[in-house]
């Protein structure tokens, strides 16, 4: 893999592109780094399963977003037992969405 950094070149200020080599990934690169997790991690318990596993990366609305449900739950279960009867049932309906809503985009994707 190389990093591409830039230099300035000249006077002018134009720019000179200097790449260099901050990995190789050679036949040795996996066992090097599979070497390198210890027992009871979360890596090692996943390359012991020997199957692959997708991830990516999301921005963080998105975690912020997928995150309201479980806030909204809480807030249900520790909010409600303090709360005036009105607000607990604000509350509890709250709670109700933030547990039924997920489920029902994902039956509708």
């Amino acid at each position: 893999m190389l990093l591409r950094e830039y230099a300035p070149g000249s006077a002018d200020g134009s720019l000179i592109e200097a790449p260099r080599t901050v990995a190789r990934f050679d036949p040795g690169w996996l066992d090097r780094t599979v070497a390198g997790f210890h027992a009871g991690s979360v890596e090692r318990l996943l390359i012991d399963q020997c199957r692959t596993v997708e991830t990516r990366l999301a921005s963080r609305r998105a975690a912020l977003l997928r995150a309201v449900p479980a806030a909204l739950a809480c807030l249900v279960l520790f909010g409600a037992p303090l709360a005036g009867p009105a607000a607990r049932r604000l509350l509890i309906r709250l709670g109700l969405w933030a547990i039924t809503e997920p489920a029902r985009r994902r039956r509708t994707r």
